[in-house]
Parts: C-alpha cells; structure tokens; sequence
C-alpha cells in the first residue's frame, strides 16, 4: 500500500513528484478567489468513503472558523478544519481513492489529514484544479499566518 508522503518530506510520489509540488502549484490570484468564492457557497462533488459508494455532496468552506464542511442537502454529515490538513493530492493517490473503481484519477481529490482522508471526485479536471488551488491558497496560509 502506498501512502503520501508529509509535506516537508524528501520522500517522493511514483511519478517523482515530491509533497512540495502537490502542495501548491503556481496559479493566479483571480482564479484562486473564484475558488474560494465557489467554496464559501458550496460545491458538489462525488464524495468517496471506505464503503466506495460515490455520494454527491456538498463541499462548503465556512471562513470564519477556517472549516471544510460535506453535506447532503441542508444537513451536515461532517466537517473538517483546515489547519488539521497535511497534504493535498490530486489523483487516486489515498488508499481509498485506490481501491474505488469507474473513477477518472484526473478528476480526483483528497485532503490529508490525521490517518484519513476526504476524498472526492470533480465534474472536470478544470474543477478539480480549480478547488486544488483554492485549497492550497487557503491551507498555506493558514500554516505560514
């Protein structure tokens, strides 16, 4: 089993990319700030758990206490802060990720945290980049404020 290397760490990915280059990637401020706005008022993906039963959720960023929020519907199933976040991938690059089947890597997502992971699926690649930059922007400057 594969698992991500810490930020930080002088371990690489397979393709030879280390945790550094999946924690931020170059991107302007504007599209940065669309994806901030675009979380604060909520995105659907397909959310992936152990179960691999994809569920479409809603992802919403909550700026205030610096949270990640799923939810189906009105009601919240969960949520995450985002200063508990280690590492971003792009990818099936989480053990759950890995083990679902049918789903684009090119449209996949996880946040790293603790010994688990929030795992989601984009509609395009587009989005998912989108999110990924937002989500690094908001993740690194949390960690350097």
């Amino acid at each position: 089993m594969w698992t991500a290397p810490a930020i930080g760490s002088t371990d690489e990915y397979p393709d030879g990319t280390s945790a550094e280059d999946h924690k931020t990637d170059k991107n302007s401020s504007d599209s940065v700030n669309i994806g901030i706005e675009r979380l604060m008022a909520g995105w659907l993906v397909l959310r992936l758990t152990s179960s691999h039963f994809p569920k479409e959720r809603i992802i919403r960023l909550d700026p205030a206490s610096h949270a990640l929020s799923w939810s189906k519907g009105s009601k919240v199933e969960g949520a995450i802060h985002l200063e508990r976040v280690t590492l971003i991938t792009r990818g099936k690059k989480s053990l759950t990720l890995e083990r679902a089947k049918g789903l684009d890597p090119k449209l996949c997502l996880s946040l790293h945290y603790s010994k688990t992971s929030l795992d989601m699926q984009c509609t395009s690649e587009a989005e998912r980049d989108l999110m990924f930059h937002a989500l690094s922007d908001l993740i690194g400057a949390k960690h350097h404020a």
